[in-house]
């Protein structure tokens, strides 16, 4: 029901929210500056133009295991301030999330993106295609994931695309897409031809201090703590000379945290 009247769309950032953005995003991914500025740059011209309404071009973000591109994604979709839906694509060729599932099915609702506008009564959305390229067309040709996004990057169609359970067509023409991926040549050409590729580099050891700060107040928040609760990461006991990634850096502050946090117990 919420549905059948329009919801509103997200707003443009004006020029300065957008660059107060791109210098926070910068210093928690000091080795992506080069995508971020890519990224806040379109915005910032639309911005600049006098676009009233958010809008991002549909971007797949290549990197390395460990590069933090998973991460960015959803940092860009929270500091923008729209409702994000996150699609684990591992090895899926599931289309129900986007197409939602039939009446005849006992399981049968609509898709988790309408279910998102509904909920939150927003037509503004970013979804986050996370591992896209192990999101595998398993049927016949031209009918899976992969296959069933090429026209919900296309904003004609994506304005008039039907979900199968509420039986009508959404409107989704203001949903921004964000997919990462370790490789690219298992995506196929024309979803490729429909999104902007920008590669993410490994960050470098200078770079941990900031990675293991990050995963600190990614904790606290979890925890539903201050900052100022927890430890600094010079603080903790961490292995410096032996960290090799940024994948094994997380996992050794999230433990050396854990470490610090049941010794508090002991006093």
């Amino acid at each position: 029901l919420v549905l059948e009247q329009p919801l509103p769309l997200t707003l443009m950032p004006s020029v300065a929210a957008l660059g107060a953005i791109q210098r926070r995003l910068v210093d928690e991914f000091p080795w992506a500056g080069d995508v971020i500025a890519i990224i806040f740059g379109e915005l910032s011209g639309q911005a600049a133009l006098g676009v009233r309404v958010l809008g991002m071009s549909p971007t797949l973000l290549v990197g390395l295991p460990g590069s933090g591109k998973s991460r960015l994604a959803r940092r860009i979709a929270d500091e923008l301030g729209v409702p994000r839906l996150d699609l684990p694509l591992g090895g899926s060729s599931d289309t129900k999330v986007l197409g939602g599932t039939s009446r005849g099915w006992a399981s049968g609702k609509p898709s988790d993106l309408a279910t998102l506008m509904a909920t939150r009564r927003s037509a503004s959305a970013v979804v986050l295609l996370d591992e896209l390229d192990k999101a595998i067309d398993y049927q016949r040709e031209g009918s899976g994931l992969q296959s069933y996004l090429l026209a919900l990057l296309e904003p004609e169609t994506a304005s008039r695309h039907t979900d199968v359970f509420l039986k009508t067509t959404c409107d989704y023409s203001g949903v921004l897409w964000l997919a990462t991926a370790n490789r690219l040549t298992p995506i196929a050409a024309p979803l490729l031809s429909r999104m902007r590729v920008l590669k993410l580099d490994q960050p470098e050891p200078e770079h941990f201090p900031t990675i293991a700060e990050n995963v600190i107040t990614e904790t606290a928040q979890r925890w539903n703590l201050e900052r100022w609760a927890m430890p600094d990461a010079r603080e903790l006991d961490l292995p410096w000379d032996q960290i090799t990634s940024a994948r094994q850096l997380r996992v050794a502050t999230e433990q050396a945290v854990a470490s610090w946090a049941r010794a508090l117990t002991r006093h």
